[in-house]
């Protein structure tokens, strides 16, 4: 659930069709080395972390490409009893427009699961396995990403106000379209300093699970209004709760 829930409050999924649609320049608005750690509220209470970084150029089968990595681990009295260990990882081409490959080590409670997505380029399909279990390919639109590489795609865009944003997205098991609206700008004081911030809020009726089941099915998530489009703050109503990640540290990793 903590993946599910900070995955897509860090990455929320954007789109529909006759928008606007997403196409990456050549000056990205991240730092390779970079790393985002955020904590993860449910209600008041402090219930774990979540961290968000970018590595690159790296190799991934003979072509260069920016590798995105994303971990949510369970803290506190939440670890005694639901103990959340998950590690997400993404490569994305150089040029940020589409996903190479995916993977999703998933250790919740007494679940387990491994996730790869393929992404076949040369047929333009998306294929979902879990150890043993695989199903069968989906097709895909160009300039597709899946649920994590989507997250710096998405800082790739202008934010102008009122513009609503595209971007496929496809986990494997589908391929689809959700809405991202630039709606408001807002002054975000953070562990890390005070942004001049725009809000956006994405559109989740698409995701499902809990989501699906909440009467509110917007992400409201605030991005630094500059060039680098830092991600500060995420809020999501859901079913079960209100969830916040906020973000209270930047690092830089030693390539």
């Amino acid at each position: 659930m903590l993946l599910i829930l900070t995955t897509t409050l860090l990455g929320s999924v954007l789109a529909s069709a006759g928008n606007p649609a997403f196409v990456a320049d050549d000056s990205p608005p991240f730092t390779p080395g970079e790393a985002f750690t955020f904590q993860i509220r449910w209600g008041l209470l402090k219930v774990g972390e979540a961290t968000l970084g970018i590595r690159g150029p790296v190799d991934f089968d003979g072509a260069p490409a920016y590798h995105i990595f994303h971990s949510a681990r369970t803290r506190g009295f939440v670890d005694a009893f639901y103990r959340v260990r998950n590690q997400v990882d993404s490569f994305m081409s150089l040029d940020g427009e589409r996903a190479l490959h995916y993977t999703k080590e998933q250790r919740e409670g007494r679940s387990e699961r491994d996730v790869v997505v393929y992404f076949d380029w040369d047929e333009h399909t998306a294929k979902y396995t879990d150890g043993d279990h695989s199903e069968e390919p989906v097709d895909i639109d160009p300039n597709t990403h899946d649920p994590l590489s989507i997250v710096y795609a998405a800082r790739y865009l202008p934010f102008e106000q009122g513009v609503t944003y595209s971007i496929p997205v496809s986990d494997g098991r589908r391929f689809f379209l959700a809405e991202l609206t630039v709606t408001d700008r807002d002054e975000i004081k953070t562990k890390v300093g005070t942004f001049d911030a725009i809000l956006v809020e994405a559109d989740t009726k698409d995701l499902g699970g809990v989501f699906e089941r909440s009467g509110d099915n917007t992400i409201r998530f605030w991005v630094s209004n500059d060039d680098r489009r830092l991600p500060l703050m995420m809020i999501s109503r859901v079913s079960i709760g209100s969830f916040r990640a906020e973000l209270i540290a930047i690092d830089h990793l030693d390539e």
